[in-house]
């Protein structure tokens, strides 16, 4: 009995060494929706993008945050700090990127700063359908900063987007 015990033990412990690195599921290249609020009176903006995530020991590089890239990767990178919570993993950055200026209605001119953002890979739900929606292998962003331009508008910008898992078109 006690030659089974240390066996299923010295089993189990090697077993976990096999484990994925911290922010693996991070990494990859999605697709999915931005929607982006700014501005008073509120206006609301939204696209389809591509978002490539790399990770490295912990730090997960994030580019085509800013979108614009049709089907295509867009322009933006930044630089985020990788952690484990609970289940999921999650990143987040603390630094300025500025965003190339984008027509939005009846603007040629507005651009997008984002200050700080996450993202958590695992289970994500959209909240701004109808009815809640849950996507099982996702990545989920999040960042705040501001938008400027269109004649002096200038306020707070919120970007929410959930992608699945996707490969670029050639």
């Amino acid at each position: 009995m006690h030659r089974l015990l240390t066996a299923s033990v010295v089993l189990l412990v090697v077993g976990g060494c096999d484990s994925a690195p911290p922010g693996s599921s991070l990494a990859g290249t999605w697709a999915g929706n931005a929607l982006s609020t700014f501005g008073l009176p509120r206006f609301a903006y939204g696209e389809g993008i591509f978002v490539r995530v790399s990770v490295d020991g912990g730090t997960a590089t994030i580019e085509g945050i800013c979108g614009g890239g049709g089907s295509a990767l867009g322009s933006g990178s930044v630089e985020a700090t990788v952690e484990m919570i609970g289940t999921g993993t999650f990143a987040s950055w603390q630094d300025s990127v500025t965003c190339p200026p984008r027509r939005i209605k009846t603007c040629d001119d507005v651009v997008f700063t984002y200050t700080y953002g996450s993202i958590l890979a695992g289970i994500n739900t959209d909240f701004g359908s109808t009815a809640p929606v849950q996507y099982s292998n996702s990545l989920s962003l999040a960042a705040s900063g501001s938008a400027t331009g269109c004649g002096g508008l200038g306020s707070s910008l919120t970007t929410r987007y959930i992608g699945t898992p996707a490969t670029l078109p050639e």
